[in-house]
């Protein structure tokens, strides 16, 4: 990873401002609070956002803005990326907002958790640093805030040991031996209660013998009565095949007493129809008797001279219905005639001047129109005299043709029933002759059925004694049925037994399924348990002290020479002890760390500062910040001799980017670019 460029906008002191980084070495130069170390702080956001308690947006963000962004561009793996993340102020406190990555210039909306994980993977760092606080790797490696060193070298033996397990990523052994005892643990809870959960083994297993017992006394019970139930089967069968006999011969005793009721009521039917038809015979002779004499008296009169009057006297009937219609017209012309002449009186009578000429009309005129309509209404009073005798003697003469046309058509219609009378007294006289036949044939039949009913008599004889047997196997077959059905019951009870305990048996076979697997789980439990305790958690603890072996030689070795690179003193002496504390030996004697000078203990810092570096990309192989480091204020303290030193350790680390921020002119001499910053009215400036 190389650092290419920064942009800066209302990031504490800095409002709007890009700086270019050049490989190589690089010194950020200017006073104590001009801005550098807010450079280093900016770079750690970009890359890893903020982290409660370590780096705050109140940390970042300028006073009284309510944006600000940090941009950061570098290049890795020959891909170069820019990130950034942005800063916002609401409701009283900062955070980050979403930002952006871009490799080779394709660009990537992503979250501020996004953000870091990407650059995890860019950085081939482990990945379980996106749910932890600090980035321990890269604050080890690449930049250490200038108390973070401070801390570590003055921390706890236990507490310093912990931060470099965590560091070189061996905290997981120790990690891994806490788990295993309290993996022990619930290993031995659950080995407790698998125990409790067992204890009833034998119990089961005594159970289980019991009811195969029981099992077997009750099956041997139920075969005693299927035995049983099959010979009474056998016998049922028996009675059942006696029973098909008498049922065939009650079936043929039915069929013939069948056929002799059968005969029997053919034999009253023919008696019956015999003596109906008899009857039938002497009602037919006498009606034949009576139709003979009616036939006597009829006159000898035919149908045809009968329907010639008739037809006569219709005519004559048609004649006077005219002749009366006329008469009637007639009567009734004289009757208007009369009418007009009486009212042409009484007009007259009454008019006293003409209505046409209004001439007056005079009496003697009146009178002589008088005289002629009353002349001319005798007229017509005689005239009606004569019509009406008329029309009331057509009126007699029409009612007399009526009745006698009358008389006529019931003397016709007699006729008709004579006729009739006649037909059936012919069809009579033929049917005395069948009915005679019918008798005879009727006579023959009773003979005939008479010999067959003695017959069936005597074969209904030969059956007297199946009833008798038939209630004998009846009594038997019950008795028998009863006792299967006892034994049924019986077979139900045994039966339901049985199933009982085949049921208990199966679930106790579970229970002791499940049992036997609980033993062996128990048993490989403690087997892993013996392991763990015996054999992994020794092993942990040798792969962990055989790894911190190789780091603390390493380690040593190299704050020993980072040191005496740094100091030269012939009589000073430095290594680590096994907790990885500085031990200081002054012409054979054991100093106390803090008996150093200012100088002497910077020099100690930066030694234990690049030893770490040095070592974490030994170990951990593949991170992609090999190629770069920062030193924060790394002479503090020195003398000038120990700075022109300084350039010395830049050459030895060989790093292809080395940014310093420091106060101290000097070591512009031996950098190969200088930025310059200086801070006026709280904003920063960059000279060059």
């Amino acid at each position: 990873m190389l650092i290419k460029k920064i942009k800066l906008e209302n990031i504490r002191s800095y409002i709007n401002h890009e700086i270019e980084f050049p490989e190589g070495s690089v010194l950020l130069s200017g006073d104590i609070g001009s801005g550098k170390s807010s450079i280093l702080l900016a770079i750690d956001f970009v890359l890893f956002g903020l982290r409660r308690g370590d780096l705050s947006g109140s940390m970042l963000l300028r006073n009284g803005k309510n944006n600000g962004f940090a941009e950061l561009t570098f290049n890795v793996l020959d891909k170069e990326v820019t990130i950034r993340r942005n800063l916002k102020r609401a409701r009283g406190s900062i955070a980050q907002d979403s930002g952006y990555i871009i490799v080779d210039g394709k660009k990537k909306e992503a979250s501020a958790l996004e953000l870091k994980q990407i650059v995890l993977e860019l950085l081939n760092y482990p990945m379980d640093l996106l749910t932890k606080a600090k980035p321990l790797v890269y604050h080890y490696t690449v930049y250490t805030p200038q108390e973070e060193m401070k801390h570590i070298l003055y921390a706890e033996n236990e507490v310093r040991l912990d931060i470099l397990r965590k560091v070189f990523g061996i905290d997981k052994y120790k990690r891994i031996k806490e788990n295993s005892k309290i993996f022990l643990s619930k290993l031995k809870e659950i080995i407790k209660e698998l125990e409790l959960r067992t204890n009833d083994l034998n119990d089961i297993e005594k159970e289980k013998q019991n009811l195969g017992e029981e099992i077997k006394k009750t099956q041997e019970n139920i075969n005693k009565v299927d035995l049983e139930k099959k010979i009474f089967d056998l016998e049922i069968n028996i009675i059942k095949n006696k029973f098909d006999e008498l049922e065939k011969k009650r079936k043929l005793l039915f069929e013939l007493k069948s056929k002799f009721n059968f005969i029997e009521l053919k034999i009253n039917d023919c008696i019956n129809d015999f003596n109906n038809k008899k009857s039938n015979l002497e009602d037919l002779k006498e009606d034949i008797s009576n139709l003979k004499k009616e036939l006597v008296d009829v006159d000898g009169i035919t149908e045809k001279d009968i329907n010639t009057l008739i037809e006569q006297k219709q005519k004559n009937i048609k004649f006077l219905d005219d002749t009366l219609g006329n008469l009637n017209y007639k009567l009734n012309e004289f009757n208007i005639k009369r009418n007009n002449s009486n009212k042409l009186i009484d007009g007259i009578k009454k008019l006293d001047f003409c209505p046409i000429c209004k001439q007056d009309v005079g009496k003697e005129h009146k009178n002589n129109i008088v005289s002629t309509e009353e002349s001319t209404i005798k007229e017509c009073d005689y005239e009606i005299k004569n019509f009406e005798e008329n029309i009331e003697d057509a009126k007699k003469n029409l009612g007399k043709f009526r009745d006698e046309l009358e008389n006529l058509k019931d003397k016709l219609r007699d006729i008709e029933i004579i006729k009739i009378k006649k037909k059936n007294l012919i069809e009579k006289e033929n049917n005395i002759g069948k009915i005679e036949d019918e008798i005879k044939k009727l006579k023959e039949d009773v003979g005939k059925f008479n010999i067959e009913i003695k017959k069936l008599k005597d074969e209904i004889s030969k059956f007297d004694e199946i009833d008798e047997k038939y209630s004998k196997f009846s009594k038997d077959m019950e008795i028998l049925q009863d006792k299967i059905k006892n034994l049924a019951a019986n077979k139900g009870g045994l039966d339901a037994q049985l199933k009982q305990f085949q049921n208990r048996l199966k679930i106790l076979d579970m229970e002791y399924d499940k049992k036997i697997k609980l033993v062996i789980r128990k048993n490989k439990i403690m087997t892993l348990q013996s392991w763990i305790d015996n054999d992994f958690i020794s092993i942990m603890g040798s792969v962990e002290r055989s790894i911190m072996l190789k780091v603390h030689h390493d380690f040593s070795n190299l704050f020993e020479k980072w040191f005496n690179t740094l100091v030269d003193t012939e009589n000073l002496n430095v290594k680590l002890d096994e907790e990885f504390t500085p031990l200081i030996e002054q012409d054979g004697f054991k100093i106390d760390f803090e008996c150093l000078s200012g100088g002497e203990k910077t020099a100690a810092s930066l030694a234990y500062r690049l030893s770490l570096n040095q070592v974490i990309n030994h170990v951990m192989g593949n991170l992609n910040t090999k190629d770069i480091i920062i030193l924060d204020e790394p002479t503090d303290g020195f003398s000038e001799d120990q700075i022109d030193r300084m350039r010395n350790v830049l050459e030895e680390l060989k790093l292809r980017q080395v940014i310093i921020v420091s106060h101290e002119s000097k070591i512009e001499s031996f950098v190969q670019h200088v930025i310059k910053l200086n801070k006026r009215n709280h904003v920063t400036e960059i000279l060059n």
